[in-house]
């Protein structure tokens, strides 16, 4: 199955001219840092096993430079101490306020787009971009992005939502009221098809890999919380030799 939307561009809701005061927008709609920190327990189970199954696929040493592309407030970069030189950039100021406080002065956070990576060629050997896919409108400019910016030995990591999946389960959710139980409260509330509001792409396993084909080797595959209930892809990935 390929992506459900290869050219968001197509549908007029986000352009390449809007998108940033639409990111704005949404990030106030569906804080991320809310969705780390306030939401059901279920849902923080799944983020900690994502970490704890990056840092392994990472195996960080306090030598690295460590690159999180979109780190949004922090939440993860947080996690990778002590892990070497540690850097992140994103698009969002507001959510970069918020990274500041939480990393305090471990690492170099920079404003900036996922496209357009303001660092030279071969700047990290450990790079990784979680949950930011999903949300771009030309994903493959990012992924040449970090090919660029990665060294030739670098391990990369690169994780997505899988919305198939999660669009089927959320389906369920709604139709017997179960979304009134896990997403509850003050803390994060997601639409029941967040690739009708926030994610531009709409990944399952084989599309996503296929577009991480297009430029990196492919060496470790994960779902999280399990292959029989894969709501995240996990990916870990080196640069393809052109020798």
């Amino acid at each position: 199955m390929s992506a459900m939307k290869t050219d968001p561009m197509d549908s007029g809701r986000v352009t390449a001219e809007n998108f940033r005061s639409w990111n704005d927008e949404m990030i106030d709609k569906y804080d991320p840092d809310l969705y780390h920190t306030n939401s059901h327990f279920f849902i923080q189970i799944i983020i900690h096993m994502m970490i704890k199954r990056m840092r392994q696929m990472l195996t960080l040493d306090r030598s690295d430079r460590v690159l999180e592309v979109g780190c949004g407030a922090g939440n993860i970069l947080e996690r990778m101490v002590p892990g070497g030189h540690l850097f992140g950039i994103d698009l969002s100021s507001k959510l970069l306020d918020k990274a500041r406080k939480r990393c305090g002065g471990q690492a170099g956070l920079l404003a900036a787009k996922a496209e357009e990576l303001p660092f030279k060629a071969g700047s990290f050997n450990k790079v990784l971009c979680t949950e930011v896919i999903e949300h771009l409108l030309l994903p493959e400019e990012c992924l040449a992005e970090i090919e660029r910016v990665a060294t030739e030995d670098a391990t990369i990591v690169i994780t997505t939502t899988n919305e198939v999946f999660l669009n089927r389960l959320k389906s369920l959710f709604w139709k017997f009221g179960l979304q009134k139980i896990i997403f509850r409260g003050d803390g994060y509330k997601p639409e029941k098809r967040m690739d009708d509001e926030w994610h531009l792409q709409a990944f399952d396993t084989e599309s996503f890999k296929r577009l991480l084909r297009k430029y990196f080797h492919l060496n470790q595959i994960s779902f999280i919380p399990s292959i029989f209930f894969p709501i995240q892809i996990v990916v870990k990935c080196s640069k393809i030799s052109h020798e």
